[in-house]
């Protein structure tokens, strides 16, 4: 896959999603990311660069009508994941390529350190 310049990560203010959504902008991706809360607390630089949507995706009507535009979704919510190929469908099915991150993927709360060629 090329690298990508458009990217949405759902479930961009938890741990994981963090760490994506900042080791992105330093990959210099544009990145929306979608969580229930919206913008994280943090105060670092990378999250101002960021488009933040407070959104419950588990209710996924709300966002009918949104357009998504993106090269790339990666998907950080394990505890949607027994609905997320339905909202994957319903909400981003105009995204060109995905990764979904499976619960259970990392067993460590470490900070995560790839580079940023990771897609």
């Amino acid at each position: 896959m090329a690298t990508p310049e458009d990217v949405v990560v759902a479930g961009g203010s938890g741990f994981v999603g963090q760490q994506i959504c900042r080791l992105g902008r330093q990959a210099g991706w544009d990145i929306t990311s979608f969580s229930k809360t919206g913008m994280p607390a943090e105060s670092d630089p990378w999250v101002a660069g960021i488009e933040w949507w407070a959104v419950d995706l588990s209710r996924p009507e709300i966002l009918n009508g949104a357009s998504l535009d993106a090269d790339l979704l990666i998907w950080s919510i394990p505890e949607l994941s027994a609905r997320r190929d339905t909202i994957i469908n319903k909400v981003f099915g105009s995204v060109e390529s995905f990764i979904v991150l499976e619960p259970g993927w990392i067993d460590t709360h470490e900070t995560l350190s790839y580079p940023a060629t990771i897609v």
